[in-house]
């Protein structure tokens, strides 16, 4: 140790010894500075990790959003497409219960022919029909607008037990009793 410098002056030795001491204590501050930087770093590290895991979180998030709004926007196009369906399904429903096709029916149930004279164009036809016939055709004449379509006139005349088969309009099989009747049609009541 006698090669230190100052080693064997008592000046020399002093400056050498509070030089060292103060070299360590700056060293210590220096420790001390740098504990507290490596500490500040050390958060940041864990403040941009937190970060970036709620990036891929929100990432994830965001792409879960979108197959679901995916998924929405397919039911609600599957949907849209069955409630089409649905409108046309109750709007043929609604034309096959509605009066004018309830009351074609019951007249084409008499006789075919009295539906195609009428789209023909016929204001008045003489049929022959049962009573129960009759009745329906009365009752469909009896709902609103009905007897805008139909008018009903029976002329008297009823034939019991028997089969007609002379050309005109009725039943051709034998039926216990036939009225005769006189329809008028309204424009309604023709197919469009």
């Amino acid at each position: 140790m006698s090669g230190l410098p100052g080693w064997n002056s008592v000046q020399d030795a002093a400056f050498w010894a509070h030089f060292w001491f103060w070299f360590s204590i700056a060293c210590l501050v220096a420790l001390g500075a740098s504990a507290l930087v490596s500490h500040a770093y050390g958060l940041r590290k864990d403040a941009l990790l937190e970060a970036a895991a709620s990036s891929a979180d929100q990432k994830r998030l965001r792409a879960q959003q979108e197959v679901q709004q995916e998924e929405r926007d397919r039911h609600a196009a599957e949907l849209a497409k069955l409630r089409t369906q649905l409108d046309q399904t109750s709007k043929k429903l609604d034309d096959e219960r509605s009066l004018k096709s309830r009351t074609r029916a019951a007249l084409a149930a008499i006789d075919a022919k009295i539906v195609r004279l009428i789209d023909g164009g016929a204001t008045q036809l003489m049929v022959r029909m049962q009573p129960s016939d009759f009745a329906t055709l009365t009752a469909l004449i009896g709902e609103p607008g009905g007897s805008d379509l139909l008018g009903l006139t029976k002329t008297g005349w009823v034939q019991r037990s028997a089969s007609i088969n002379d050309g005109s309009l009725g039943p051709t099989a034998s039926v216990p009793e036939q009225w005769r009747v006189v329809l008028k049609i309204g424009g309604g009541l023709r197919s469009r």
